[in-house]
């Protein structure tokens, strides 16, 4: 009982720190980069340029924001409903990164703790990105499938692909230190992490935890 209060008490601390961005910082934002565009045209051109670079900065700090928010969100979301917080996730994906994004997914079985479905989400995050920054790829899929004994998920891309059979970890190129630093956390947290991929022909990383054993 007292676990179950302790993580809605984490939980609506997430959820009302998001809040407070949306409703404050991400609003000011908003306030600013509009009247510094309007600024914009009411200024000398010498200035003008100044006032872009301004609604620039402005501009990703909204979207940091908005980033940051949609985390906190799927945080929230990833100690109760596991499969909501991958599809947010796609979508979240989806929007930043223009990588079409689908979730097929079980039902989440009941010892996947909540640090591990947190941990989960975040090596997703970084191999979706790191499709999308990297691969080049302009499609991916989730698959979630869970039993009594393990969980195997699977990221797949439509991405350039490379040669798995000579990676050396960790990689400086195409990514490469993200991926290691996937393996690293997901192998601290008692699951299993492998790449399968060839150049041309996209790329499947595969997750497997074991009930047994978990960190």
């Amino acid at each position: 009982m007292l676990r179950a209060e302790l993580n809605q008490v984490r939980q609506n601390e997430r959820q009302e720190l998001a809040s407070r961005i949306h409703d404050g910082i991400g609003q000011d934002l908003i306030l600013a980069k509009m009247k510094v565009d309007r600024l914009k045209t009411l200024l000398p051109a010498n200035y003008a340029g100044l006032a872009v670079e301004i609604s620039e900065l402005i501009g990703r700090n909204i979207g940091d924001a908005r980033t940051l928010i949609r985390e906190l969100s799927i945080e929230s979301l990833s100690d109760s409903d596991f499969r909501q917080a991958l599809e947010s996730l796609a979508g979240e994906i989806q929007l930043k990164y223009r990588l079409s994004c689908v979730v097929r997914a079980e039902e989440t079985p009941s010892w996947l703790g909540r640090d591990l479905r947190r941990t989960l989400v975040q090596a997703l995050r970084e191999l979706l990105v790191n499709a999308a920054k990297h691969a080049n790829a302009t499609q991916a899929k989730i698959v979630f499938e869970s039993s009594a004994q393990s969980i195997r998920i699977q990221v797949i891309d439509d991405g350039r692909g490379f040669n798995a059979r000579v990676v050396s970890w960790p990689r400086s190129d195409a990514g490469g230190f993200g991926l290691f630093s996937v393996r690293t956390r997901l192998e601290r947290s008692g699951a299993t992490f492998s790449i399968q991929s060839r150049r041309g022909a996209g790329t499947t990383a595969v997750i497997i935890v074991p009930a047994h054993g978990l960190a």
